[in-house]
């Protein structure tokens, strides 16, 4: 049983992340896109940002997709307290990971600091996908949260 919950609510969250990294760098995008950091000539540094912004979206979409199928047919995580705390705790830690390439996004449209946003944006979605709960942890957190 813990296995089983630990799965569904590792696919649940993997999928909040990836749906939290597509907003992040779809904002990246489009602030580079707009290109408003003045008569600065469209370096190939833009081209550049545009280019893996691009890209780094469509993996996104592609791994949203491919996680949501995944989700689907795992069904839903055992409906306790120990998997909400998890699951409120993972959604908070990615929010506020996600509000760091927010701002990076920002600050690139208000300043045109495009190497800074392209780092913020960044080190935001890694670090979310990095700070997915492993499906082994989720396991030992709901038979721990069991125990008490």
């Amino acid at each position: 049983m813990d296995t089983r919950s630990a799965e569904a609510l590792h696919r649940q969250l993997m999928l909040l992340t990836m749906a939290l990294v597509g907003g992040v760098v779809t904002f990246g995008g489009v602030v580079a896109a707009l290109d408003l950091g003045g008569d600065r000539g469209g370096s190939s540094l833009d081209a550049n940002l545009r280019i893996v912004i691009a890209l780094g979206g469509v993996v996104v979409l592609v791994g949203a997709s491919v996680i949501g199928r995944m989700l689907a047919a795992s069904g839903d995580p055992a409906p306790d307290a120990t998997a909400h705390r998890i699951r409120t705790r993972t959604i908070v830690s990615m929010a506020l990971r996600e509000s760091v390439g927010l701002l990076g996004g920002v600050l690139g449209l208000l300043t045109g600091d495009y190497p800074l946003m392209a780092g913020l944006v960044a080190a935001s979605a890694a670090t979310m996908i990095l700070g997915i709960p492993g499906r082994a942890r989720i396991e030992e957190q709901l038979r721990e949260g069991r125990r008490r």
